[in-house]
């Protein structure tokens, strides 16, 4: 299946192509054939050549207008025609673009919803859906994941899914090989990944536009692929840009509240309004609002009538701080017994939101808990040390504290280099805290003992209370404990499984391929991609 916009870019090639075939004809008649047989054979072309292209009817429009190649001449003797109706004029163009109209728009409502046709969507089961454990690759979590998603109640499910999309530049792209999550009711799931990881055509297939090509989805327990409808009644959708109209907020709430059959929509519509903060921008116009209550009105029109599951493309895109975070704060009111799938480019809003995380490049990498992640893929802590005689600490200084900072958590790295006074390290969050020290200071030259460690895992409260506890002994002037960003988290992941090399190298061939082709054969640049 190709996706929608190369079928639009391939009408319009084709629709400027059947242009010149058109208007060839009509000149190529009117030079060579002869005076007699000119309209004839005009007529003949038209009634042909323009029953399979909508354009030819408006060239034929044109040319009627016009009065070009004396189409207007009717008789022996020929006299200008006096009837514009006629099936040889204008009733002609007209008749032919009714019934192209009809006939594309059917096709394209059955294009749109084919898949919700009783029995093809019977074709999926054809084909099992590979086995997960063929590749050695696969995460434990994500194994865990497919065995529960497979028998669970939850919300929603996307189970095996896979998608492929055929295109005439790039040739078939992968979007999704083999796509199985859960989300539990009164949790926010997360999909992270990079550009083109099929996040986007995840959201699109769960909304119902998209088909894929293997695999099912359930909206609670409704399949999508033969339940379109019934599942679509329980799901609410905030779609990456604002889909707002020339109307105020109280009238676009009350217009999909009439579409989505509210009974109350009157009492529905003021609730909304006053549960995401638009309460002072009631009567204003949509377009008038900020970036930030733009979509927070997005959000309002995905929950109208009460939906159990919600999808959320990336809803703080192109939103300054204070709006995201109001915007996190409104949507945390809403999360209980609902189902909530959120896309997201942003690692701090999938931490601040989100009680699961899966990692997707294609299909999930990883999935678990913000705190998991960070446990198995973080550096664990950071540790910004400034030393009392910066900026002229000497050599001996510097390395004292770095082997006092070695040998009491193992694991330790230097971030970086340690300079003029400066020292910054990653501690390990597996890393035991060690016993307090011993009561022996540390000089320029001693090599400090290695102290007795306990079980205890360290936090940024125990390491900022050891490091306060040592600070005279190792000349501290500052010191500052932070933990792993969930950014290091996805960058550390997506660089394990080694996520974008290969598809970039293979579009790396196709634009050195296409650029090769322009270069032999310029008239291909006629046909380049939109």
């Amino acid at each position: 299946m190709y996706p929608l916009f190369d079928i639009y870019c391939i009408a319009d090639k084709i629709s400027s192509l059947m242009l010149v075939l058109y208007m060839s004809a009509y000149m190529t008649i009117s030079a060579r054939s002869p005076p007699d047989q000119v309209v004839n054979q005009i007529l003949l072309v038209h009634f042909t050549l323009g029953l399979i292209t909508p354009i030819g009817q408006l060239t034929r429009a044109m040319i009627i207008g016009l009065n070009l190649f004396s189409v207007l001449c009717v008789g022996a003797p020929p006299v200008k025609s006096t009837h514009p109706a006629d099936i040889k004029f204008y009733g002609g163009p007209i008749a032919y673009l009714i019934g192209q109209s009809l006939f594309l728009f059917a096709l394209f409502i059955w294009y749109d919803h084919k898949f919700a046709i009783k029995g093809l969507h019977r074709r999926q089961h054809t084909q099992p859906a590979p086995d997960p454990e063929d590749t050695n690759t696969i995460e434990p979590e994500v194994s865990s994941e497919i065995a529960r998603a497979a028998t669970s109640d939850d919300g929603l499910r996307v189970l095996h899914v896979s998608k492929q999309f055929k295109s005439f530049t790039t040739g078939t792209v992968t979007a999704l090989d083999n796509c199985t999550f859960g989300v539990k009711r009164g949790e926010v799931f997360a999909l992270v990944g990079p550009n083109g990881a099929g996040k986007s055509t995840t959201i699109s297939m769960l909304r119902g536009e998209v088909k894929p090509d293997r695999g099912e989805m359930y909206i609670l327990d409704n399949p999508l692929l033969s339940a379109l409808e019934l599942a679509r009644s329980h799901l609410g959708v905030c779609p990456q840009h604002d889909a707002l109209d020339q109307m105020t907020v109280v009238s676009h709430l009350r217009f999909y509240a009439g579409i989505r059959g509210v009974t109350n929509i009157e009492q529905n519509v003021q609730s909304l309004i006053k549960a995401v903060g638009l309460a002072p921008f009631a009567n204003r116009m949509a377009n008038k609002l900020s970036g930030g209550n733009k979509r927070k009105l997005s959000l309002a029109i995905a929950l109208i009538g009460n939906p159990e599951c919600l999808l959320l493309d990336e809803p703080s895109s192109g939103m300054d701080p204070l709006a995201k975070r109001n915007m996190w704060r409104t949507l945390s009111r809403f999360v209980p017994h609902r189902s909530i799938l959120l896309t997201t480019h942003s690692m701090e809003e999938a931490d601040a939101l989100a009680d699961r995380v899966g990692v997707l490049a294609k299909h999930v990498l990883d999935i678990g808990t913000t705190s998991h992640l960070r446990t198995k893929y973080g550096y664990g802590f950071h540790i910004h040390l400034v030393l009392k005689s910066a900026p002229n600490s000497t050599p001996e200084e510097m390395n004292a504290v770095k082997a006092w900072i070695e040998e009491r958590f193992p694991g330790a790295e230097v971030e970086r280099d340690a300079w003029l006074g400066q020292l910054r390290f990653n501690i390990p969050s597996s890393s035991p805290l060690p016993a307090p020290a011993s009561d022996s200071d540390i000089t320029a030259t001693e090599t400090p003992t290695k102290p007795e460690k306990t079980e205890e895992p360290p936090s940024v409260g125990s390491l900022f209370v050891l490091l306060e506890e040592n600070r005279e002994k190792l000349g501290l002037e500052y010191h500052s404990v932070s933990v792993s960003t969930f950014d290091e988290v996805f960058l550390k992941v997506v660089r394990r499984h080694g996520v974008g090399e290969e598809d970039h190298a293979q579009a790396n061939r196709w634009r050195k391929l296409m650029l090769a082709l322009k270069v032999l054969f310029p008239c291909l640049s006629l046909f380049r991609s939109s």
